[in-house]
């Protein structure tokens, strides 16, 4: 009873004063629409910047350091200290530092943004990578240039290519089998493999990258991503390429910065 003469109440209220009601209920109805403008607009600027930045390349980034290509003066680059006209020397920068694995391990357990964190090296030609197992140390064909990697593959061009941008994608867990491989990290090693074939094809003319795994060659579990224009560029009784290293150095770059 006592709702209902509220409502009547409320009612009798609203008709006697049917300006005050109106700017209220308009007051009302503008803020809303104005909080939806604002809403959308926000979410439309950030889907433009996400689209924007992934046509870049930009949806990660990476921390390393930049090593100087000059000399200033005449001492090693790393030792060099620049002095203010005042006589006070500056501090020396970071520039030229590398950064240890300890460092980025560190950065990787503070880091807690909602993102993937990873690890990864970039190594030249002609460069010996190792990693240690739980029996023994293993090291890479002396021969292979690693080219990128996340946290638990790697990517490096094939010391023996098919084509240019044969580039071989394999998981860091010692598997000799591809399909002894645990489900997820089966599924995973084939959406790191799409990722890395996405980019040699377009660093690469060619009219699809071809994919293949053989098995026979090595004891470790790896897929072949192989550049090809015609079916016969993916036959493995094909002779391989014989590149130099500078030819090595410009695939791997090409491929880096598709």
């Amino acid at each position: 009873m006592q709702l209902v003469d509220s409502l009547q109440n409320a009612w009798h209220t609203i008709r006697g004063n049917k300006l005050r009601t109106g700017i209220t209920v308009a007051i009302i109805a503008i803020g809303i629409m104005a909080l939806m403008v604002i809403i959308t607009a926000i979410e439309a600027i950030n889907q433009s910047l996400r689209e924007s930045f992934s046509t870049m390349g930009a949806n990660s980034f990476s921390i390393r350091f930049k090593e100087r290509q000059f000399r200033v003066g005449g001492g090693h680059r790393n030792n060099v200290t620049k002095i203010r006209k005042s006589n006070l020397k500056e501090r020396k920068s970071n520039e030229g530092r590398t950064i240890t694995y300890e460092e980025a391990t560190t950065f990787k357990e503070r880091f807690h943004y909602p993102a993937l964190v990873s690890i990864s090296l970039r190594g030249n030609f002609a460069e010996t990578v190792a990693y240690i197992t739980d029996k023994t140390s293993i090291k890479t064909n002396p021969n292979v240039t690693v080219q990128g990697g996340d946290e638990n593959y790697l990517a490096f061009l094939d010391v023996m290519p098919l084509a240019k941008g044969h580039t071989l994608v394999i998981p860091k867990k010692e598997v000799d089998l591809i399909f002894d491989l645990e489900s997820e990290d089966f599924k995973n090693l084939w959406g790191f493999a799409q990722q890395v074939a996405k980019k040699v094809g377009a660093a690469m003319p060619c009219v699809r990258v071809g994919v293949a795994v053989i098995g026979l060659e090595v004891p470790h579990a790896h897929i072949h991503l192989v550049p090809m224009n015609t079916m016969q560029d993916l036959n493995f009784g094909n002779e391989r390429l014989k590149l130099s290293p500078e030819e090595y150095q410009e695939i791997q770059n090409k491929i880096i910065n598709s």
